[in-house]
C-alpha cells in the first residue's frame, strides 16, 4: 500500500511539472549568475511567485516595470513595489513557468548574454532594453501577446523615423570634388580666388581702344594673336589692334574686344565695321565672384552645378558628411541571381538590387547587397557582417507567420518587435535593434518590398541625406476603384495623365497584388487610399505619390 502511494506521487504529472519547473528555474539562475560574473555586468536575479516566474534586473527606471507589467499576465497588485519612492529600481519581467520551459532552449543563456553584451555596447543608443533592445527584449518575446493590435501606417513611420533620426549626427570627410556629386557639404566652401582670375576676352575678335573704334568703318593695324592660355603681358598700342581668341587674356590697354563677325581682316590689318563701348566682351577680375565670398554653403546637396564652381575657383577636396551606410538581406531559397537559369520552383531576385537602388537614389550608401536562404545560421552570420559594416540593414522575407520564416526566428529572440501594419501591400512588418543598428524587415513579395521603403523608409532617409521631400499631389481618379479593404491604407501604382507638362488626373495601372512587379515598371505613383475608404468612383480626388 505503501509502494502504490509513493508511486503515485512520485509518477503523477504534478509532480514532474513541479521537478521541471524547478530543474529550469535553477538553469537560468545559475546561467543568469555565471553570464553576469563573467562580464562583469549588472546582476539579474530570478524569483518566483505562485504560478509565476519573473526576471529582476538591476539600475532600469520605473517606468519599464509598468510597460512590462501591460505586456503579461499579471495583475498590478502582485508587482513588488519600490522601497523608496521615485527612485530607480528594478524592473519585473514575467514570465509563465509553461511557456518557460517550451522557450527555455531559446530564451536563457543566449538572451542573457545579449542582454550582458548590450548593456556594455555604446552603440546601443536607440532603444531601451525592455524597449526592444537586449535581454529584456530577447524575453519579451514569451510574454507577448498572441495576437497584437495592427498599428497604422503614420504610427509605424513614426517609430522608424525616430529610431533613425540618431543617424543625422553623421561624421566629416573629405572626398576629391570629382568624387562629390550627390554628397552633402559639411561646411560652407569659399572661394579662394577671384573668378575670373584675370581680364579676358568673352568673344573670338580683335582687343581694341573704344576710342579708335568710335568712328566707323576703320582699319587698324595688327600686332599679333593672344590665344587661350598665353600669358598676353604685352600692352596694347594706341591706334592699334590684337586678334583674341575666346577666354584669352586682354591686354593692357585694350578696353573692349570687337566681335570677328563684325570685322574683315588680312594678315596686316582689320577692318572694323561697327564700333564698341568700353567694357564690351571683356570679363573683368571678380566679376563672378570675389575671393572669400561664400560659393557653396553648408548642407548643400552638391548638384553638377556646385562641382562645376567648386572645380573652377580650383578647390580640390571638399568635406562632406558621409551618407548613411546601408546593406541590404534579401532571404528565400527560391532566389536565384537574376541571369541564372531558373529550376522548377525558383524565381529572381529583384528585391535586393531594387532596393538597393531605391537606397542609391535617396541618398544612401549601399554597402552590400546579399542573399541567404532560409536557414537561419546562415541568416545569423549575414546580419553579424552586416550590422558591423552599415548604419541601417534592410532584409525581405520571413516577417509573416508561417514556416521557414528565417528572419522572425532569428530576430525575435534578439528583442525584433514583429506585427501587423495597417496597409496593402506591404502588412507584415518588423522592427529590431542589433548591435546598436536599426534593422527594418519588408516582405517578401517585390511589390510590397518596394512599397514599404517608399511609404515607411523613404521620408526620413531622404530628410537624413539632405534631400527635398518626396512631391505629393491631390488630382482627380481617372476611372473607379471598385474595392479597398476596410481598415487598411491601400496603396495603389498610378501612372499620371498628363496635357502637356502639367498632370491633371491619374490612373490606376495594375491590381493590388503584391507580385506584380512588371506592372508596377508602367507607374510613376503611387495612390494612396485611406483606411475608412472602401471603394472610389471616378472623378474623386486622391493623394498620389511619386515613385
Amino acid at each position: 500500500m505503501l509502494y502504490r502511494c509513493l508511486s503515485h506521487v512520485v509518477w503523477s504529472p504534478k509532480c514532474w511539472r513541479w521537478a521541471i519547473d524547478g530543474y529550469f528555474e535553477a538553469r537560468l539562475q545559475q546561467g543568469i549568475r555565471e553570464v553576469c560574473a563573467e562580464r562583469d555586468a549588472p546582476s539579474a536575479e530570478l524569483e518566483t511567485m505562485p504560478g509565476h516566474t519573473y526576471l529582476r534586473a538591476t539600475c532600469v527606471p520605473q517606468f519599464w516595470v509598468h510597460r512590462l507589467v501591460e505586456q503579461s499576465n499579471v495583475r498590478p497588485s502582485q508587482v513588488p513595489r519600490a522601497e523608496t519612492p521615485n527612485t530607480r529600481v528594478p524592473p519585473i519581467h514575467f514570465v509563465d513557468q509553461r511557456v518557460l520551459r517550451r522557450h527555455y532552449r531559446r530564451a536563457s543563456l543566449e538572451a542573457v548574454k545579449h542582454y550582458v553584451d548590450n548593456k556594455r555596447n555604446t552603440r546601443n543608443r536607440f532603444l531601451p532594453s525592455s524597449e526592444g533592445g537586449g535581454f529584456l527584449g530577447a524575453c519579451s518575446m514569451i510574454s507577448r501577446p498572441a495576437s497584437r493590435p495592427v498599428r497604422s501606417v503614420d504610427d509605424y513611420r513614426d517609430t522608424i523615423e525616430q529610431l533613425l533620426r540618431p543617424l543625422a549626427a553623421r561624421p566629416v570627410e573629405y572626398v576629391p570634388v570629382a568624387e562629390a556629386l550627390g554628397r552633402r557639404s559639411a561646411q560652407d566652401q569659399h572661394a579662394p580666388i577671384d573668378l575670373p582670375v584675370f581680364r579676358n576676352s568673352a568673344m573670338d575678335g580683335y582687343a581694341v581702344r573704344a576710342a579708335d573704334i568710335a568712328v566707323t568703318p576703320v582699319t587698324l593695324p595688327l600686332t599679333g594673336v593672344i590665344a587661350a592660355g598665353d600669358p598676353g603681358h604685352e600692352a596694347l598700342a594706341p591706334g592699334t589692334a590684337r586678334k583674341v581668341m575666346t577666354g584669352a587674356p586682354v591686354p593692357a590697354g585694350a578696353d573692349c574686344v570687337v566681335p570677328v563677325e563684325d570685322t574683315t581682316a588680312d594678315e596686316h590689318s582689320v577692318r572694323i565695321a561697327r564700333g564698341r563701348s568700353a567694357g564690351e566682351f571683356v570679363r573683368e577680375p571678380g566679376s563672378d565672384i570675389r575671393a572669400g565670398a561664400e560659393l557653396v554653403p553648408a548642407a548643400t546637396v552638391l548638384a553638377p552645378r556646385h562641382i562645376a564652381a567648386l572645380a573652377a575657383a580650383g578647390v580640390g577636396r571638399v568635406p562632406v558628411f558621409t551618407p548613411v551606410r546601408a546593406v541590404v538581406i534579401s532571404t528565400g531559397s527560391e532566389l536565384v541571381p537574376a541571369g541564372a537559369e531558373l529550376r522548377p520552383g525558383q524565381i529572381y531576385n529583384s528585391n535586393g538590387i531594387a532596393l538597393a537602388a531605391a537606397l542609391t537614389a535617396n541618398g544612401v550608401a549601399v554597402a552590400g547587397v546579399e542573399h541567404c536562404g532560409d536557414e537561419p545560421g546562415e541568416f545569423r552570420q549575414l546580419l553579424r557582417s552586416a550590422t558591423a559594416a552599415a548604419d541601417l540593414v534592410i532584409t525581405t522575407g520571413g516577417v509573416s507567420k508561417g514556416d521557414f520564416e528565417v528572419v522572425r526566428e532569428v530576430l525575435i529572440p534578439l528583442g525584433g518587435d514583429f506585427g501587423s501594419v495597417a496597409m496593402q501591400p506591404g502588412g507584415p512588418q518588423g522592427l529590431t535593434v542589433v548591435d546598436g543598428v536599426p534593422v527594418l524587415s519588408f516582405p517578401g513579395n517585390p511589390v510590397s518590398a518596394v512599397v514599404s521603403f517608399e511609404v515607411l523608409a523613404r521620408p526620413i532617409l531622404r530628410h537624413l541625406a539632405g534631400l527635398d521631400p518626396v512631391p505629393e499631389y491631390e488630382l482627380p481618379l481617372l476611372g473607379a476603384v471598385r474595392r479597398s479593404p476596410e481598415g487598411r491604407r491601400q496603396f495603389l501604382r498610378g501612372r499620371l495623365v498628363r496635357h502637356g507638362t502639367r498632370p491633371h488626373a491619374v490612373e490606376v495601372v495594375s491590381g493590388p497584388g503584391s507580385h506584380l512587379v512588371a506592372s508596377m515598371a508602367a507607374a510613376d505613383v503611387l495612390i494612396d487610399i485611406p483606411a475608412t475608404v472602401t471603394e472610389l468612383a471616378p472623378g474623386a480626388t486622391v493623394r498620389v505619390w511619386k515613385l
